[in-house]
Order: structure tokens, then C-alpha cells, then sequence
């Protein structure tokens, strides 16, 4: 596999997401920078309470066994995988990781493609390909489109009561954080380009990381785990509060939220629980 720089830059969002495939995108983008994957060269699925040391045990083989060249050097350049993991240990969803065949990547200015192929293929060309020195042609966007949420399993009623027995709970001593979610099913329309979901969340959560691999696209606040030459960061978040309609009540929701005794427990939980998977 072969990284090389671009000479053009990559600006924004569009960009970027034009590039990859409207149904099943590969992307990871924040405020112009991140990775476009193009097509799928290996893909390994997992299951089970070990599936996170399964995926690491077998992505450490496949980086022993590569071949790279990677000029650039810098986090997101030469070989690297997609990945989505299921949540529950228990899940019947394969967690993924995913290599595309090619990369484009962008980060603080610097722009760069790089190439993957297997053993098989590259004994099969009769040259090796030369290096990328534009992106690839970008792909017209579908129509646009709206999509109507309804209750999932979990109607308001049933929501409601579940807060309920989570109050009791906590009032028992039973548990001490407890995290409830309440699911809403739309229907995409047939042939529906998910890079226009993209596109609509990085333009309404910029500072947020967006999101899709293997079917699961989204935006988040948060980065669980930086890894970087040996160090670790994390950016983790609890405690909401909804936008105002103009600038003084942002500023006004702000503080109360910065100084909210609920809200800040909710934090602190929140960071002593990733320590506390950290220590070890």
C-alpha cells in the first residue's frame, strides 16, 4: 500500500463526501478534516464479549504482514481500517472493521490519497500502479428527501415507565448511573444517497465528529480515545441542554448547564467510568 500527497486542497464536507459510495458510505469527518474510504479490500466481522480483542489481535497481524509506504506520517495517513462495533455483548450486528481500497485523507491542511491492494492483486499487475496525484471523480449527490420518525419498540408510555423503575432503582442503591435511550424508526426512500444525511449533520453539529461506517451514521460530541505515539486523550460528555433562539439564551443555557449540580454528577460519572476502564 502507497500513501501520497495532494497537491489541491480539500476544503469541506462536500468534498469529501462526494467521493464516497451514496449507499453505503465510508467517512469520518470534523471541520474539514478527515477520511474518505472508497471501495472495500478486506472486511472482518466479530461477535461476542471478545470482539474488541479479537479485532485487535487480528488487525495487529494484518499491520505485521503489510507492506507501507507512508511519506506523510501523520495520524490517518498509510494503512487503517473503518470501524463499528455493537454496543451489547450479546448483539446479533457484526462489529466491522473495514480497509477500503482507497483513502482520501485531510488534516490540518496536508491532503493525501492512499492506495491499498492485496498480495494477490499486485502480483497479478504487470506494473505497480503509479501514485494518485488528484482525487477521484466525485460523485453527483441524489435527490433530497425527508424522512417521518415513529416509535420504535419503546412508545412514550413505556419510556415514561422505564424512568420510573430507573428512579426506584437508584433510590435502592441498586445502581448508581443509569443511561436510557428510546428508539425511533424511519424509512429511508428507495435509492436514498445517505451523504445527504451526512452532509446535514456536519452542517448542523460542526464541532462534532460525523460519521458513517457499515450503515451506522451519526455525529458525536465525543472522542472516547485518542491514541497518539503512546498518549492518550479523551473527550467525554454528560449533561444536556437544548439551543436558544438567538446568542444570549446559548450564553444564558450555558451557564446554567456549566452550573448545574446534576448535570456536573452526570459528568463526573461519566469520566470515572472511563478512568476507570482506562487503569488497567
Amino acid at each position: 500500500m502507497e500513501t501520497s500527497p495532494l497537491p489541491g486542497p480539500v476544503d469541506d464536507l462536500a468534498e469529501l463526501a462526494a467521493l464516497v459510495d451514496a449507499r453505503d458510505p465510508l467517512l469520518w469527518q470534523r471541520r474539514g478534516d478527515g477520511l474518505a474510504g472508497i471501495g472495500e479490500i478486506l472486511r472482518l466481522e466479530f461477535h461476542g464479549p471478545s470482539r474488541f480483542a479479537d479485532a485487535a489481535t487480528a488487525w495487529r497481524t494484518i499491520v505485521a504482514q503489510a507492506s507501507v509506504v507512508d511519506p506523510l506520517g501523520v495520524p490517518g495517513s498509510g494503512l487503517l481500517a473503518f470501524g463499528a462495533f455493537a454496543f451489547s455483548a450479546f448483539s446479533g450486528q457484526s462489529s466491522v472493521l473495514i480497509v477500503p481500497e482507497l483513502i482520501v485523507g485531510k488534516r490540518d491542511g496536508a491532503c493525501w490519497v492512499t492506495r491499498v491492494s492485496t498480495a494477490d492483486a499486485a502480483a497479478e499487475a504487470a506494473s505497480p500502479p503509479a501514485p494518485p496525484t488528484e482525487l477521484p471523480a466525485a460523485r453527483p449527490f441524489g435527490p433530497e428527501y425527508s424522512v417521518t420518525l415513529s416509535p420504535g419498540s419503546l412508545d412514550a408510555q413505556g419510556y415514561l415507565a422505564l424512568v420510573g423503575e430507573a428512579i426506584e432503582r437508584i433510590n435502592r442503591h441498586e445502581v448508581g448511573k443509569v443511561v436510557l435511550a428510546r428508539d425511533l424508526v424511519g424509512q429511508l426512500p428507495p435509492g436514498a444517497d445517505l451523504r445527504r444525511v451526512l452532509r446535514v449533520l456536519a452542517a448542523g453539529y460542526p464541532d462534532c465528529w460525523t460519521y458513517a461506517v457499515d450503515g451506522l451514521v451519526g455525529s458525536s460530541p465525543e472522542t472516547l480515545i485518542r491514541a497518539h505515539h503512546g498518549d492518550l486523550s479523551a473527550r467525554v460528555l454528560a449533561g444536556t441542554i437544548s439551543r436558544g433562539p438567538d446568542p444570549a439564551s446559548d450564553q444564558a443555557a450555558a451557564v446554567a448547564l456549566a452550573t448545574s449540580e446534576k448535570d456536573n454528577d452526570e459528568h463526573e460519572f461519566a469520566v470515572q467510568s472511563l478512568l476507570a476502564t482506562l487503569r488497567p
